[in-house]
């Protein structure tokens, strides 16, 4: 009860518990089946084969493997956690008027397409978190392959490692060079202070930057390299949750699985609002009340009375206290809302009494007083 409370004591929609109830099963039997099935079947291959070395390796294999799963269960119920928190704080965020799906509330285009992919969310939902398990499991599986490789052979790993250490290490220095010389070469004092950017030396800045552009060529390799290693890894990191864009800006519109989440959230905001629920409530019960009555203003009739006359005078009286250029235009010079302090002191006075003046037994004295 206090994980379904635990965000502004806002309940989740039900098919999000579904998908987590559906999802949690699911995982917990992959995995169960990883660490109960396969060392059973590499044990039977390794009896089959006698060998001690394939033997030992079908261990590791074995140690890798359930270790890999074991890990993949726990970061897809970290991911699918906060997935529930972000549920939970963008419905939040649309009954308030702050979401971005709030513009999409207002048109809505395609609205049989809007409702198909809604229903379609729950089943994708799954689809998503089983795959990002098995991907899960296969990186780690293949990371913890290469950490057997590097004890296994140390030789081939260890050169391959000194490599990739010796190049980042080369491509730093290169980077930090090029800061360095910018910074007090060609930068003035100035441009700190100003927010700017001014040069001293612009022609040797043109030859250095002419002089550096093979330098450059080898770093942009190993940053276009790192860079698509990181959108893999990335997007791998964010494959169970639809509530995530997969795709870049200009091609947001293919990704699928969050569209169908955007329609999810549109059909939960416009039937699950609870102040879209008590102002539909509001009406009917106007509506309603229209019917047996005849009219909407005479149900919500007061029972007491309200002089109309003294209710412009003193909304008068207020106006003109809270603009002070218009009380110059004011024909009468004894009237108490001109620019003597005396006066204007006793209309605050009359105004933020503790008595009202329009519904006591002193109201026309208190009118006549303000504006006469």
């Amino acid at each position: 009860r206090t994980i379904y409370y635990i965000y502004y004591k806002i309940r989740l929609p039900l098919p999000i518990l579904i998908v987590t109830a559906v999802a949690a099963v699911v995982i917990f039997q992959l995995t169960v089946i990883v660490i109960t099935t396969f060392p059973y079947l590499f044990d039977k291959l390794a009896k089959k084969f006698g060998l001690k070395e394939i033997s030992d390796l079908l261990r590791g294999l074995t140690a890798i493997l359930v270790l890999a799963s074991l890990i993949s269960t726990g970061l897809s119920v970290g991911l699918f956690v906060h997935l529930l928190y972000t549920v939970r704080k963008e419905i939040l965020e649309i009954r308030r008027g702050k979401a971005d799906l709030c513009k999409d509330l207002r048109v809505i285009n395609w609205p049989a397409l809007k409702l198909t992919s809604a229903v379609r969310y729950s089943g994708y939902q799954i689809a998503s978190v089983i795959t990002g398990w098995m991907f899960y499991t296969l990186v780690f599986f293949c990371v913890g392959l290469l950490l057997i490789g590097a004890v296994a052979l140390p030789s081939i790993i260890g050169y391959f490692l000194y490599f990739i250490l010796m190049s980042a290490v080369m491509i730093i220095l290169i980077q930090v060079v090029q800061i360095i010389m910018c910074k007090f070469a060609f930068l003035s004092s100035e441009s700190n202070e100003e927010k700017t950017i001014i040069l001293n030396n612009r022609r040797i800045f043109n030859s250095f930057t002419y002089f550096m552009l093979l330098y450059n060529v080898a770093t942009g390799l190993y940053t276009s390299i790192m860079r698509v290693v990181m959108a893999i890894l990335l997007t791998l990191l964010v494959k169970p949750r639809l509530d995530r864009i997969v795709f870049i800006a200009p091609f947001q519109r293919f990704d699928t699985g969050h569209s169908m989440y955007r329609s999810f959230m549109i059909i939960e905001a416009m039937f699950h609002n609870p102040i879209v629920h008590v102002f539909i409530k509001l009406l009917s019960e106007q509506l309603k009340r229209k019917k047996e009555i005849g009219s909407f203003y005479s149900a919500a009739k007061p029972s007491f009375r309200v002089s109309l006359k003294a209710k412009n005078r003193w909304f008068v009286a207020y106006t003109l206290i809270k603009n002070p250029d218009l009380r110059r235009g004011q024909r009468n010079q004894n009237d108490p809302c001109n620019d003597e302090p005396e006066s204007n002191e006793k209309l605050n006075e009359d105004l933020i009494g503790h008595t009202n003046p329009l519904y006591n037994n002193e109201e026309n004295y208190y009118t006549t007083n303000v504006i006469n």
